[in-house]
């Protein structure tokens, strides 16, 4: 697949993918105002106020620590607007992602550095 492009090969996405996100008109802006302004998320609140739950719940103290080691060390994240482009766009993700995987070895010795 040749060298990386951080270390002088080609680049694979060389060019914008995906699309604008989110993809709206002046009715769902309106629709997204009214809600945001209302403070209701939802019939019960919840979860920014949940009569639910015995106390407020305290989002930045929630805790996954396998999810979060799996996410740091074995995951590529991919924004939602990339996923919205065409076909052509799949195929240089995936690419990259294959680039990706067969160097991985060069990647770990370049972090190391």
């Amino acid at each position: 697949m040749g060298k990386l492009a951080l270390t002088g090969g080609h680049k694979i996405v060389d060019r914008p993918i995906g699309s604008p996100w989110p993809i709206h008109d002046g009715r769902e802006k309106q629709a997204l105002v009214k809600v945001l302004e209302s403070g209701q998320w939802g019939k019960t609140g919840c979860p920014i106020r949940c009569p639910l739950y015995a106390s407020t719940m305290d989002y930045a103290a929630v805790r996954c620590p396998e999810a979060e080691r799996i996410h740091a060390t074995e995951a590529v994240d991919i924004y939602h607007r990339f996923l919205l482009g065409p076909l052509a766009d799949m195929d240089l993700i995936l690419g990259a992602m294959r680039k990706i995987r067969d160097h991985v070895g060069e990647l770990r010795a370049l972090e190391a550095q």
